[in-house]
């Protein structure tokens, strides 16, 4: 088991480290304004980056690697688009909007520095967004000649008379209406947009085409950005057991199956790119053991063990990316960490009475994992298997455990 899950581990790095290269041509634009022509390794970031990779040549060429106050930007020529990312400073407000951090704390997370804005609108005020470490999205305009700024959408922690909760400070909104106060009409709608990139678009397309009639805005980097899914799961689990080695209770002993209960949480982060084909599920759930042993029978000897489990599992999982409904496969590891012990008991008289088996059953449980399953919007299901080292602590003798899983998934 040692070794194989040695072996899944230097696969699943091994085959992130391939899936994270992906060269496509591209454009790198020095601070000379010269255009460096070649190959950028394109990630689709859900992340903005904060350095790219870049090739003069596909075949036996050096990789460069350029941060965004190396370069004025660069350009992603896709088949259908392009993606242009400039550098540029600006201040950004990227505290986490997660409950237990704004209860924590009132402070704001500022970071000024150089950065790779996504252009999605070139015109009058151009609209640029930019995705930080949090996974939060930012939106920021620029008019040309003018310091670039943060279109602000704030959450805050909040205690007074009427209660505590989560406030949102929509001061976008603001910002929109008095940006666009010489028509009224695209003002109005400033006041009521969402922080969506959508919407926004179309505010700044509005306003650039009504600004300069004779300019067509621009509208850029219409790309398809994966977000990470969360989601729950459940199902169930039946298990056999294959005791083995010299140790007492192992030698020349059978146990029963058992079926048990999954239930737990789930969380899929792709890589980046084609179009969610490869993603990282990572998983965590409850999980029951139970079973009964017969040892040596002349002597009437049983046995029994129930334990409960948290097991947390990471995978490297394939989509096929076409159709309502989308095959996947699944390889990976899992860690389980016994939180109860139910039964360790130990009868050598036929069940007249019982005393404990074993003095300190092993507490962590390690596992391998395959899996075939398929997704329809947000609902799945999966067949798994899962073969795992077992509770015992004896070197050299143990009882494996060989599950085949049915689970029902629910995105979030």
């Amino acid at each position: 088991m040692k070794h194989l899950s040695l072996l899944i581990s230097a696969a699943l790095v091994a085959g992130t480290a391939v899936a994270q290269r992906n060269y496509v041509p591209g454009t790198v634009i020095t601070h000379q304004s010269d255009s460096l022509k070649g190959f950028i390794d394109y990630q689709n970031w859900s992340i903005s980056p904060g350095e790219i990779r870049f090739k003069k040549q596909l075949e036996n060429a050096e990789e460069e690697h350029y941060k965004p106050a190396d370069v004025n930007g660069f350009v992603i020529s896709l088949p259908q688009e392009e993606e242009v990312y400039v550098s540029k400073q600006v201040l950004l407000d990227i505290t986490r909007h997660t409950l237990s951090n704004l209860m924590e704390t009132s402070a704001r997370d500022l970071q000024d520095s150089v950065v790779f804005l996504s252009r999605l609108v070139k015109g009058y005020y151009t609209l640029y967004d930019y995705t930080d470490i949090n996974s939060r999205v930012h939106y920021v305009y620029e008019k040309e000649g003018e310091t670039p700024q943060e279109l602000l959408m704030q959450k805050a922690y909040v205690t007074n008379s009427r209660g505590s909760g989560v406030f949102e400070d929509k001061a976008y909104q603001r910002q929109l209406e008095e940006l666009f106060a010489d028509n009224s009409g695209i003002s109005r709608k400033g006041r009521s947009a969402a922080y969506e990139e959508r919407p926004l678009k179309n505010i700044f397309i509005a306003y650039n085409s009504y600004k300069d009639p004779s300019f067509v805005a621009v509208e850029e980097n219409k790309r398809t950005k994966y977000k990470v899914y969360f989601g729950v799961m459940a199902g169930i689990s039946s298990s056999s057991y294959h005791p083995g080695g010299e140790a007492s209770y192992f030698k020349n002993s059978k146990y029963d199956g058992s079926v048990s209960s999954i239930w737990g949480v789930w969380v899929d982060i792709p890589t980046g790119r084609n179009r969610r084909r490869f993603s990282i599920p990572i998983e965590a759930h409850y999980k029951g053991v139970k079973t009964n042993g017969k040892i040596d029978l002349y002597n009437g000897i049983l046995t029994r063990f129930a334990f409960d489990y948290v097991q947390v599992n990471v995978m490297a999982r394939y989509t096929y990316p076409k159709g309502f409904i989308r095959p996947y496969a699944n390889i990976g590891m899992g860690n389980a960490f016994m939180i109860k012990i139910k039964q360790n008991e130990k009868s050598t008289n036929g069940g007249a009475n019982w005393s404990e088996a074993i003095d300190g059953p092993r507490k962590h449980e390690q596992s391998i994992i395959a899996g075939i399953g398929a997704t329809a919007s947000r609902l799945g299901i999966e067949c798994r298997y899962v073969g795992s080292t077992g509770f015992s602590p004896y070197g050299g003798s143990g009882i494996g455990i060989r599950s085949f899983q049915l689970i029902a998934t629910c995105r979030l």
